[in-house]
């Protein structure tokens, strides 16, 4: 389990790809024909707030992120922090989702006016529909049409099946984590992670590890033998004669407990380890 590499030759394909897609939807929305649009629409005002004063404690400056070319130079710019799984998740957390739409056109997330998916047609339908509509416009630009209705039921369905799909393999990776830290408890070959505190509650923080995107608890009973208090204000953790623990802050932590059923891992530091073997993440 491993966190996928974007350098140079990702980042070109990545840029090729959008401005294909963009390109498409231009000409053919531009010329009058309806297509099934990516559409994302601008964040709630609210969400922004939340997500503001979140990053700020992991040190990250967003800048006007509610104008979208600043929110898309923000989204590149993220991509080579080694927190960019737990920012990506928060900034996700924080965004209204892309949809399929036939009546509304416009991305958000990547400051485009125009923008329909177009690069995979062997993967997704809405592709496919595209490259379909945009071969008959080339050769008659009437018969690129379709009855709105069933774009609008097309763009319903493949939402849907895209939701789906995407949770399904959320789901998966999501139980090779969960069977690799079983593994590690069953024979005994524990490894030591460094771990970046991404939340914390009254009861513990969260933590996740940047290089596998693995995330978990440590209990407020394995940070400190006083009493842990959790302050509101900076949404931060702190013991009487000593010990804070703060949001972006590292902390090299162990895995202690696997709950499979109800997809929970409790992590503890490693001053607080039984016997074990220990190793390098």
């Amino acid at each position: 389990i491993v966190t996928w590499p974007y350098d140079e030759s990702h980042q070109m394909i990545e840029e090729c790809m959008v401005a294909a897609n963009e390109a498409v939807a231009k000409e053919l929305w531009t010329r009058g024909v309806k297509i099934l649009a990516r559409l994302h629409e601008p964040p709630d005002p609210e969400k922004i707030l939340l997500l503001r004063s979140e990053l700020r404690g992991l040190g990250v400056k967003m800048g006007n992120i509610e104008n979208p070319k600043v929110f898309a130079q923000f989204l590149k710019s993220i991509k080579k922090n080694p927190l960019y799984p737990t920012l990506s998740t928060m900034i996700l957390r924080s965004m209204k989702k892309a949809v399929y739409d036939s009546s509304t056109i416009g991305h958000f997330g990547l400051a485009k006016k125009y923008y329909a998916h177009f690069t995979s047609p062997i993967r997704r339908y809405p592709d496919l529909t595209l490259h379909r509509q945009l071969t008959d416009y080339l050769a008659n630009p009437s018969k690129a049409k379709r009855p709105p209705k069933l774009l609008e039921r097309w763009a319903a369905h493949t939402t849907e099946r895209e939701e789906i799909a995407t949770e399904a393999e959320r789901a998966l990776v999501e139980i090779k984590k969960f069977r690799l830290m079983e593994r590690e408890l069953a024979t005994r070959q524990i490894q030591d992670y460094e771990a970046v505190i991404v939340k914390c509650t009254p009861f513990g923080c969260f933590v996740e590890i940047p290089e596998s995107g693995v995330s978990g608890l440590v209990h407020i009973s394995r940070l400190s033998d006083r009493f842990v208090k959790f302050n509101e204000s900076d949404q931060s953790l702190s013991a009487p004669g000593g010990g804070r623990w703060r949001i972006g802050e590292r902390l090299r932590v162990h895995i202690a407990r696997v709950d499979f059923d109800n997809r929970r891992l409790d992590f503890v530091p490693v001053r607080d380890a039984g016997p074990r073997r220990r190793g390098r993440a």
